[in-house]
């Protein structure tokens, strides 16, 4: 079918959970799927995160840039997939890459088969480079039969744990286990196995100091081909080795250590599930016993290739699967919990063939599967590198959720297995090219960060500390400007003000997609005022206003007829009746308020005469609520009392007959309130504070 030309990036924009891999910090789950490769075919085998968040990828490539027909490909990425370099290794002849790890220096080593150096037909291939590609050391392991190298590791002396197939030693196709110093020198070499075809895919270095390997065996088990898992010494002796299967064949392609000690294998069998190939899941304790086992997949072909236990406890698995809804075989990707019970299955590909080979669970939470595709890129096999999610999407093309047939086998479990050693150790001339790897963006998503946060003032007689706590998502830096010159970098800081004010503080967050800032006003125990006045009204064109203002410091009133003042209490003789916007605006060193309210000015009675002021006094002030009110002007016989609240209700309202009187206003709430007398032409008016 012809090849999808798909060249288009799809930015998308998604929030984020907080909590993480990283306790407490929410990180940016970039997404994303991308092709490299030539012309031809290009086909990987493994990869690996690396400490800068990138890739590790390793393969063999046919292109037009290599030695011969078939060279090692390695490509390192950056953590959104972008190449960063690529290079072949090999000779004249057939070589390929199987197994790549990152080691202690940041620096590489390769485990494969050339056929290019050694002793005669495919020997194991080791290579170590520094951590640009370039090449350290070479070396070949084998005889002059048939040896291939499929999973390489680092272990804790600085050496090198190689497993794969040999059939130049051993008592036929065996296991091949090889140890070497960290020079690539052999320490040891062994074989297990018996007189039928024994190989080990993969590899890993335990807690005890000893290795763990899985692969298959035709030699010992129920069926055909069986998963065969060694458990060895740190010197590569057995202490014990398993098989499992049925009456059909079985392999096992990747094994890890779980944290409870006990191991995870991951492959594929046949005639267990739910029809032809199955992916095979096999959970044991630390002696290799059966915990548990599963199969997932569908009535057609499906396939495991590697498993990785999650932070959840919970696995993690890749391989390949028919989807109905393409037509074709694509990449699978299996979350699991604990017991191998399914929590969601994704597959990714289009209308050819595509392969999960290798998976691990990113510092975002999310997944980074390296694969092989047919259906996209610039050849007829390219590699394939899929960034997925916490749940699996990658961006959203090529993308599909399905179901899988989850079945619990009935395993037949064996033991067996010669041990043998063997093996001619050549050091070699390997070429290394620089290559023009053409990469595709497939699809591509990056969550900018979004910063957040909230504080908390605490103080002392001289201090004033302030917790600022990060609730920002997507974040992996954080940059704090605290308003006072001060800055940090830590992710929820405690800063010290030396003054009460309000301050601008600003959060500048940043991820590997871009960054964003948040400012805020944060007020340290700094009072802010809140205008409020009263209005008296006299009968004619004259309105007083008296300040009610808390806090305040300096007063500015717009009378909105074009007349201002500054004064805290005045009076205002407007020209003609009617309404007026009248607003007070008050401040102090913290900040501002304002206060507007319409009144309407009735203009009749006494101002064509003139008002006279009446001179009065209260006692006490502040009271709590029986005050004497004397007024001191001689020509006083009677008037009207009319006490006022803060929003300038009447709430009492009198007739006064004497110059001494008392006021009752126990029953009112504490506050400010406004006392107005006014006889004849005669007005006094007089701030009354009510105490509790």
């Amino acid at each position: 079918m012809k090849k999808q030309n798909l060249s288009f990036i799809l930015f998308t924009i998604a929030s984020l959970l907080l909590g993480g891999v990283w306790g407490g910090m929410t990180t940016a789950q970039i997404t994303f799927q991308k092709t490299f490769g030539g012309d031809t075919t290009d086909y990987p085998c493994s990869g690996q995160l690396t400490n800068d968040g990138g890739s590790i990828i390793v393969g063999r490539t046919g292109g037009p840039f290599n030695a011969a027909s078939n060279d090692v490909y390695v490509i390192k990425t950056d953590a959104n997939g972008d190449t960063l370099w690529t290079k072949t290794f090999g000779g004249t002849n057939y070589d390929d890459g199987a197994s790549v790890q990152q080691t202690a220096d940041d620096g590489y080593i390769i485990a494969g088969s050339t056929n290019s150096f050694g002793a005669g037909g495919l020997d194991v291939y080791l290579i170590r480079t520094d951590s640009l590609g370039d090449t350290l050391w070479t070396k070949t392991y084998g005889g002059t039969g048939q040896d291939s190298g499929f999973s390489v590791q680092q272990t804790v002396d600085k050496g090198y744990i190689i497993a794969g197939f040999t059939n130049s030693f051993g008592t036929g196709g065996d296991v091949y286990l090889i140890k070497t110093d960290m020079n690539g020198d052999t320490l040891w070499t062994k074989t297990y196995g018996d007189t039928l075809n024994d190989a080990g895919n993969s590899v890993q270095q335990t807690a005890d100091s000893g290795y763990i390997i899985a692969g298959y065996t035709q030699s010992f088990g129920a069926g055909d081909y069986d998963v065969y898992l060694i458990k060895t010494d740190a010197n590569g002796d057995t202490l014990w080795t398993k098989t499992f299967g049925g009456t059909g064949p079985d392999y096992g392609r990747s094994v890890q250590q779980t944290t409870d000690g006990g191991y995870i294998v991951i492959g594929n069998a046949n005639g267990l599930g739910a029809g032809g190939w199955d992916a095979y899941l096999i959970r044991t304790d630390a002696n290799g016993d059966t915990l548990w086992t599963r199969t997932y997949g569908d009535t057609l072909n499906d396939d495991g290739f590697s498993v990785q236990e999650t932070t959840d406890r919970g696995f993690i698995i890749t391989g390949y699967m028919y989807n109905s809804i393409a037509g074709s075989y694509d990449v699978l990707l299996i979350k699991t919990d604990s017991i191998g019970d399914t929590l969601w299955t994704k597959t990714y590909g289009g209308a050819n063939w595509e392969v999960g080979h290798s998976v691990q669970q990113t510092t975002d939470g999310g997944y980074i599967i390296t694969g092989y595709t047919v259906s996209f890129g610039a050849g007829d096999h390219d590699f394939y590198l899929v960034k997925t999610d916490s749940n699996g999407n990658s961006g959203g093309c090529n993308e599909y959720s399905t179901n899988t047939i989850v079945s619990n086998p009935v395993t037949q479990v064996g033991s067996g297995g010669i041990v043998g050693s063997g093996g001619i150790v050549n050091n070699t001339a390997t070429i290394v090219s620089n290559t023009a790897t053409i990469d595709s963006i497939l699809c591509f998503s990056c969550p900018l960060p979004n910063p957040a946060f909230t504080y908390k003032i605490t103080s002392d007689s001289s201090n004033f500390d302030v917790n600022f706590v990060d609730f920002s998502t997507n974040a992996a830096s954080w940059f704090w400007d605290f308003g006072d010159s001060a800055t940090d970098t830590i992710q929820s800081p405690t800063h010290i003000y030396t003054d009460s004010a309000i301050y601008n503080v600003c959060l500048i967050v940043s991820n590997s997609c871009g960054s964003d800032t948040l400012c805020e006003l944060v007020n340290v125990w700094c009072d802010l005022p809140t205008a409020g006045f009263t209005v008296a009204y006299s009968s004619g064109l004259a309105v007083y206003f008296f300040d009610s203002s808390m806090n305040a410091t300096s007063y500015f009133w717009n009378f909105g007829d074009g007349a201002q003042s500054t004064q805290q209490d005045i009076s205002h003789t407007y020209l003609s009746p009617g309404p007026h916007n009248v607003c007070l605006t008050v401040s102090n060193d913290c900040g501002f308020d304002a206060l507007c309210t319409i009144i309407t000015v009735l203009g009749t009675g006494i101002n064509e005469f003139g008002v006279q002021s009446l001179e009065l006094r209260v006692f006490p002030n502040p009271g709590r609520g029986v005050f004497v009110l004397t007024i001191d002007d001689l020509r006083f016989t009677n008037g009207e009392l009319t006490i006022y609240d803060m929003l300038g209700s009447i709430i009492s309202k009198s007739k006064i007959v004497n110059r001494k009187s008392e006021i009752y206003l126990s029953s009112y709430p504490a506050g400010i309130y406004h006392l107005q007398v006014m006889t004849g032409k005669a007005l006094a008016i007089k701030k009354l504070v009510i105490l509790r």
